[in-house]
């Protein structure tokens, strides 16, 4: 009977061990600050992500996070004459995605992203200042969704540990996306929807560079 349950918290062992060693997490994480004159800029980036392994070919994932951009000017010594403006955008990301590895060795690895990317929030937010009376401005109103394919790199650097890159340049798919801009008591809503290579948008890649590297742990 001992014996018996021995081996069989033995194989559960052994099957959790093999479940969590297809189980890795990765993301995307950016910063970038200039100034020039009275002006600043800021961005930043949190896209983290989680993926398993389903078999050596596939994988399913997905990530989620958001980008901040905020810029920011001033002028005036005197607090009499002392204005500041500042513009900023927010949007949040939700990207899941199904991934499949098409060519490659033991380390190196060619895959294929098929991604569905969601995005919503705001652009042109502004808050002004000047002598001590601040007035905020709410900004744009924006979203997008669509299906793009985009492919990348993966390097094994150690069982656990991997370099993750992604070709946005290169991308292929469709994208959906709308603003809606308040003017007065109404609300007015353009949209388009664009299909092709190297899709920027609203959302999701419209900060993005040609070429995102991230990193990828497994447990």
């Amino acid at each position: 009977m001992k014996k018996g349950l021995f081996l069989f918290f033995a194989l559960i062992a052994m099957a959790c061990g093999s479940a969590f060693a297809q189980l890795a997490v990765d993301g995307q994480l950016g910063f970038n600050y200039g100034s020039a004159g009275n002006e600043s800029r800021i961005a930043f980036r949190l896209l983290p992500g989680l993926s398993y392994e389903l078999s050596n070919d596939i994988a399913l994932g997905g990530r989620i996070g958001f980008d901040y951009n905020a810029s920011s000017t001033s002028s005036g010594e005197e607090q009499k004459e002392k204005s500041s403006a500042t513009k900023s955008d927010f949007i949040f990301h939700v990207v899941p995605y199904v991934r499949y590895f098409a060519l490659g060795n033991d380390r190196l690895k060619l895959f294929c992203d098929a991604q569905l990317p969601l995005s919503f929030g705001s652009t042109g937010a502004s808050k002004v200042t000047v002598a001590g009376k601040t007035t905020s401005t709410d900004g744009n109103g924006v979203f997008g969704v669509g299906l793009q394919l985009v492919p990348g790199l993966k390097y094994e650097l150690t069982n656990q540990i991997a370099l993750i890159a992604t070709a946005n340049v290169v991308r292929f798919g469709v994208m959906y996306n709308s603003t809606s801009v308040k003017a007065g008591d109404k609300t007015v809503t353009t949209s388009s929807t664009s299909f092709g290579l190297g899709i920027n948008h609203a959302g999701y890649e419209k900060s993005a560079a040609p070429f995102m590297v991230g990193c990828q742990f497994s447990f």
